[in-house]
């Protein structure tokens, strides 16, 4: 078909590891690296291999198994990066279950819109998150355990000899076409939006790294385990490093200075990062007062980082900078850049996927060098969204198979892509999503507030920062201070107003009554 651009055909190995269950699939990839140090916590130094990995999601499966969980369960995780986050993956893909995963820095609110979605019959968390999930046990009757990794007999590092593990593993088979994760994506629609990503989708991913090679990565490749696990992009870089028998020196609190030592320390050799830490590496000065001599492959993910910094990062530590572009509704990357490429390319096309590039208006195929909105398809696809209300749901497939990405995108002749921009209004600030509109919802329900709109004010260091402009109720007063206290206390701290709020007389808005951020753009624009 005309201007459609095809990834390369994926191999035979991997066509047949994708008919299996994820479970499965891992037990065999992993089997002849499984002594190596899979895990380093960065902070105590504590080693874990892959095979206590394994080992412990045997006894967290029979946990499971003891609390009553059966097949299609879902299992849900509130946690900052731990230990436990893998073998806790695994154990539930052992009971033939689902696992969720949702974001330790939710809100209340944010937490029971999460959990009405998936509907977790268990809920782990840690002594950060406990109190706030343990709260809303009494409104969500589906959960009906509430487990804490830090109060537990079942976490693999206080007692697991309290625990009947047999050391089996389910034995039914598993239809790879079944949601094996459920993963949360924010759209302009508002809320978060629940992500069905099936056993095969998860297994191509990592048979892209294993099998097909899209990358080459150092000897002895040790990575920087900074990013989220409850978010696609950090928990597919540990399931991979499980796959590819690498090491992951996990970092669970983030300073500009202890980063740096950390890779300094752990002769880390795979730096994965987000735009904002991409900038971080090429202005700081504290860069120079590390030895940062290990690091071979930096690859940044998350949204685009410009031609400038891409040089810069390679210029400042000899080393190969990729780029790599994905949406978790794609199982993370769909295009990934190789090194010594040309500054400035998102990416190529991973094997087995086909995309096009299509006019926002007509929806026309467009040719090389046309922009146009970025469309994508293939077996890193999800199964579906997840909705708690089927009256909510959005079309994001069109008729003939194709994810609509929302993103500005062109191609060049040699079939490079390149991201520019998003028709979408979410709003990026280190990595995280941050869905205008939520923003808005919240603050129109202080009496105070008549209509509100929220956009992104552009900021080198983070990306984007969320602003408010506010119309007043007349009659009615509150401060820019009040605003913000009121989104910090209910909303996660990625979405605070740092971009600041400003009281207006009114809006733009649409015929229809709706705030038009377009506008709202042009007023950050203009000042």
């Amino acid at each position: 078909m005309e201007n459609i651009i095809y990834g390369p055909n994926i191999s035979e190995e991997t066509d047949f590891n994708m008919k299996l269950g994820l479970a499965e699939y891992l037990l065999k990839a992993t089997k002849n690296h499984l002594g190596n140090v899979l895990m380093i916590d960065a902070e105590t130094g504590e080693e874990l291999t892959g095979q206590q990995v394994l080992d412990s999601s045997y006894l967290f499966a029979d946990y499971f198994r003891s609390l009553g969980v059966k097949n299609g369960d879902v299992v849900a995780i509130v946690s900052e990066n731990r230990f436990e986050y893998l073998s806790l993956l695994l154990a539930t893909l052992h009971v033939r279950s689902v696992f969720s995963c949702v974001n330790p820095l939710y809100a209340t609110g944010e937490l029971l819109h999460a959990f009405s979605i998936s509907k977790p019959t268990i809920v782990i968390a840690t002594n950060r998150t406990y109190d706030k999930v343990k709260n809303l046990q009494n409104k969500c009757d589906y959960i009906r355990h509430v487990i804490n990794l830090d109060n537990t007999n079942c976490s693999n590092r206080i007692d697991t000899n309290s625990i009947n593990g047999n050391g089996t593993q389910t034995q039914s088979p598993v239809n790879s076409t079944e949601t094996a994760l459920i993963l949360y994506s924010s759209g302009t629609t508002g809320l978060s939006k629940g992500v069905e990503l099936m056993h095969k989708s998860v297994i191509f991913l990592m048979e892209a790294y294993r099998s097909e090679k899209i990358l080459t990565f150092p000897d002895n490749n040790a990575i920087s385990g900074l990013l989220p696990m409850c978010h696609a992009y950090g928990l597919f870089c540990i399931l991979s490093c499980f796959v590819l028998g690498h090491k992951y020196i996990m970092i669970k609190r983030y300073s500009e200075s202890t980063f740096l030592q950390y890779i300094q320390k752990y002769k880390i050799t795979t730096l994965y990062v987000v735009p904002t830490m991409a900038v971080f590496l090429t202005k700081s000065s504290l860069v120079k007062d590390y030895d940062l001599s290990s690091v071979q492959l930096i690859s940044s993910g998350g949204g685009p980082i410009r031609q400038s910094v891409e040089e810069a990062l390679k210029k400042r530590f000899n080393s190969h900078v990729i780029q790599n572009y994905g949406m978790t509704e794609t199982t993370t990357m769909n295009l990934i850049s190789v090194p010594n490429s040309k500054p400035g390319i998102t990416g190529k096309l991973l094997p087995g996927m086909m995309a096009k590039v299509v006019d926002v208006i007509t929806g026309d195929s467009l040719g090389p060098n046309e922009h146009g909105e970025y469309c994508v398809k293939g077996p890193l696809l999800m199964k579906q969204y997840l909705f708690n209300d089927s009256s909510n749901r959005i079309e994001s497939f069109d008729d003939d198979g194709w994810l609509h990405s929302g993103d500005v995108a062109y191609y060049d002749e040699n079939h490079n892509f390149y991201i520019v921009d998003r028709i979408k209004e979410i709003i990026k600030y280190k990595g995280y999503q941050v869905p205008p509109s939520e923003i808005e919802i919240l603050l129109l329900q202080l009496p105070s507030i008549e209509s509100v709109g929220v956009v992104g004010v552009p900021d080198e260091e983070f990306g984007e920062l969320p602003r408010a402009y506010v119309v007043k109720k007349q009659g009615f007063k509150i401060t820019e201070e009040e605003i913000q206290k009121y989104v910090s206390e209910h909303l996660a701290p990625y979405k605070k107003l740092k971009g600041g709020v400003i009281f207006v007389n009114e809006l733009p808005k649409t015929v229809s009554g709706k705030v038009e951020r377009k506008e709202l753009k042009k007023w950050v624009v203009n000042g």
